[in-house]
């Protein structure tokens, strides 16, 4: 059985891309984490106008790809 995760985490797992990517960024929207004066995350909000797609930078997308896969084989596995 899983357990609760920070909400900072969706960043490092790769899962904030993941959601980005296939959900909100084709309809010019985004998931953004808010952050407090510390650097944790306080929650999240949506940016954007809907009116252009969004993308990530070509250069991030392997290294937020891998993380996004090992996070979703570990959930698979168990872990």
């Amino acid at each position: 059985m899983s357990s609760d995760r920070p909400i900072g985490e969706l960043r490092d797992s790769g899962l904030l891309w993941l959601i980005n990517r296939t959900v909100f960024h084709p309809r010019g929207l985004a998931l953004a984490l808010a952050y407090g004066d510390a650097g944790e995350v306080t929650g999240w909000r949506l940016t954007g106008d809907g009116t252009e797609p969004m993308w990530f930078s070509p250069d991030d997308e392997p290294r937020l790809f891998a993380a996004a896969k090992a996070t979703l084989t570990a959930a698979e596995h168990g872990a």
